[in-house]
């Protein structure tokens, strides 16, 4: 076989990993590996995996917004209150390919709910079903600074939005 080939069969062999034997779409592994970036089941996935997971499951109709709060109510504040952080550095690892930058420190000003919205809508631009990837790491400061023009509302709304990113990608 070509090595494109075994590619391809590849990435229809992970496909077919986010469908339980219903046909429903199922996150392949445990929820607590995309939901908690700081508990050992992350650990089992490089952060490329995960986005790749989530990337395809939400492409692809999956209410991470209900899964997270199904995910919730099953759980101690203690184990979930680290969605929002988990979230965000996905966010800001998509952007910059890293997991801290300063405008964590905008984007944690956000209520879970919006972070995880931003996250959905970021990865719906990134995701590459034909490949199974997420482009990352493409935001640079000195755009960002560049298109705030010294507007610090401007500055906050592309750092809290996909405005960015659209234009990047």
């Amino acid at each position: 076989m070509e090595r494109r080939q075994v590619e391809l069969f590849e990435i229809e062999r992970q496909k077919r990993t986010y469908y339980n034997s219903d046909k429903q779409l199922e996150l392949p592994r445990h929820s607590r590996t995309y939901y908690d970036c700081f508990g050992h089941e992350a650990k089992s996935l490089s952060i490329e995996e995960r986005l790749r997971d989530l990337g395809f499951m939400v492409c692809h109709g999956f209410d991470l917004q209900a899964s997270v709060r199904e995910y919730k109510a099953d759980r101690p504040a203690a184990i979930t209150s680290c969605i929002p952080q988990t979230f965000e550095f996905y966010n800001v690892y998509m952007r910059y390919g890293e997991r801290l930058h300063f405008i964590n420190t905008i984007i944690n000003k956000l209520s879970e709910t919006e972070i995880i919205q931003l996250f959905i809508d970021e990865i719906k631009l990134r995701y590459n079903d034909d490949e199974l990837r997420v482009k990352l790491a493409d935001w640079k400061d000195e755009k960002l600074i560049e298109l705030a023009n010294g507007d610090k509302e401007t500055f906050k709304r592309l750092i809290t939005t996909t405005e960015l990113t659209r234009q990047i990608m």
